[in-house]
C-alpha cells in the first residue's frame, strides 16, 4: 500500500539494549527513544502526512528536527529517575546508621499480601476511588496541636523544647513567637540536618541530634515540652514520659498529640493502601512491608520502620504511673463525628488523633 512517501531508514540517537543506534522504518512510525534496561524515555511520534510532491530530502529534515527536540525531554527524565535511585541509596545508609541492621533485608521479596494490598492501594488512588495524599500546609499539620491551648503559644521568655521535631517547622514558628530558647531534639540524622538548615537564621534556636540523658544534660529545665506525633513512633513511650517528667520544671507542661493505633490511620498507610481501619485485620509483618517498600528498602519488623501499636487507654495509663497530671483531654473525632468519641466501645476507633496538656506537679 502506498502511503504517499517512500520509507527511510532513520537513525536515532537513544541507547539499545546492546548499546546500539535503533533504526526505525516506514511512515507514520513511532520511534521509541528509551533506554532498554532502565525503562525511561520518552515514546516521540512522528507523522508522515506528506503532501504529494513533498521531497524525501524535506521530510528526512523534518524527522530529524522532531526528534532533536524529544533529545531534553528524555535527557532531564533519565537524570530524574537516577537523581531518585541515589535518594534511595542515601536513605537506605541513614536507616542502617540508626536501626537494627538485623530487621533490614533489601532482596528479599515482598509477601503476597503486601503485593497485592500495594497494587489495589495505586488501582484506587488511579481510579479517583480515594483522595491521593498531597503535602501537608503549616496549619494542616500542626492545626489540631495549636488549637489544644493557648498555654503552646505563650512561650514569651520561656525555653521550649520539641521533641521529634523533625524538620524544625514547629521549632521555627515558636522561636519566632518570642521564646527565650527553642530546642529541636531530632534523632534522625537526615531529618535533624534539615532542621539545621531550616533555624539558620533564628538566634534562639538550635537542632540537636540527642537522645535521653543527653538531652538533659545540655538543656537543663524546660517550661514548655512539644510531642507532636512522637508517642507512636517510640518503643518504650513510658521511658519517654518519664523523660519528659524530668525535663520539665516543676509547674511545666507538656503538650502531647499523636495518632492512636485504633485511629482509620493508625499504621500510617493511607498512601499505600486508603482504606480506614484496614491495618487492624493485617498482620504487622505485611504492615512493615508495605511502610519499608515506600522507601525503598525492606522489613518485615514494624519496629524497623518507625512505627509501634500505643492505644489511646495504653496512653493514659501510662501517663498515670508517671505522675504527670493531665490537665486536658481532647479526642478529635474521625470526620467531625463527635459521638464516635463519647461511647465507651468506639472511642478507641473513633479518635482520629488524641491531644493532651500535661503538668509535672509542684
Amino acid at each position: 500500500m502506498n502511503f504517499g512517501c517512500t520509507a527511510v531508514p532513520v537513525v536515532t540517537r537513544g541507547w539499545a539494549s546492546q548499546n546500539e543506534p535503533t533504526v526505525a522504518y516506514g511512515p507514520g512510525m513511532k520511534f521509541n527513544r528509551s533506554h532498554a534496561a532502565g525503562g525511561v524515555g520518552r515514546v516521540c511520534s512522528v507523522g508522515c502526512d506528506r503532501q504529494k510532491g513533498a521531497s524525501s530530502d524535506h521530510f528526512v529534515g523534518t524527522l530529524q528536527d522532531r526528534l532533536g527536540n524529544c533529545e531534553p525531554m528524555w535527557h532531564a527524565k533519565r537524570m530524574s529517575q537516577e537523581a531518585a535511585l541515589r535518594g534511595h541509596a542515601a536513605r537506605r545508609r541513614n536507616i542502617r546508621a540508626w536501626k537494627s541492621a538485623d530487621a533490614l533485608d533489601d532482596q528479599a521479596a515482598l509477601s503476597t499480601l503486601a503485593r497485592v494490598s500495594l497494587a489495589c492501594g495505586r488501582w484506587l488512588m488511579a481510579h479517583g476511588l480515594a483522595p491521593s495524599v498531597r503535602k501537608e500546609v503549616f496549619e494542616e499539620k500542626f492545626g489540631d496541636l495549636l488549637r489544644l491551648s493557648p498555654e503552646i503559644q505563650r512561650c514569651q521568655g520561656m525555653t521550649v523544647v520539641d521533641i521529634g521535631g523533625g524538620t524544625g517547622q514547629l521549632t521555627a514558628y515558636l522561636a519566632g513567637r518570642g521564646a527565650r530558647f527553642v530546642w529541636c531534639v531530632e534523632p534522625d540524622p537526615e531529618l535533624a540536618g534539615q532542621a539545621q538548615e531550616a533555624l539558620a537564621g533564628h538566634n534562639n534556636a538550635r537542632a540537636v541530634q540527642a537522645l535521653g540523658q543527653e538531652v538533659r544534660d545540655m538543656i537543663g529545665l524546660a517550661d514548655r515540652v512539644i510531642l507532636h506525633e512522637v508517642m507512636q513512633h517510640v518503643d518504650k513511650p513510658s521511658d519517654l514520659l518519664t523523660e519528659v517528667r524530668d525535663l520539665l520544671a516543676p509547674g511545666g507542661f507538656a503538650f502531647v498529640i499523636f495518632t492512636p493505633w485504633g485511629s482509620p490511620w493508625g499504621a500510617h498507610t493511607r498512601a499505600l493502601l486508603p482504606v480506614p481501619w484496614l491495618h487492624l485485620l493485617y498482620p504487622k509483618s505485611v504492615l512493615a512491608e508495605m511502610r519499608s517498600s515506600e522507601s525503598g528498602w525492606h522489613s518485615r519488623d514494624l519496629s524497623a520502620t518507625g512505627l509501634y501499636k500505643l492505644g489511646a487507654g495504653e496512653f493514659l495509663a501510662l501517663v498515670e504511673q508517671t505522675g504527670l497530671e493531665v490537665v486536658r483531654l481532647q479526642l478529635l473525632p474521625v470526620w467531625q463525628q463527635q459521638w464516635m468519641t463519647q461511647l465507651p466501645l468506639l472511642w478507641e476507633l473513633g479518635s482520629a488523633r488524641l491531644g493532651a496538656v500535661l503538668q509535672n506537679p509542684m
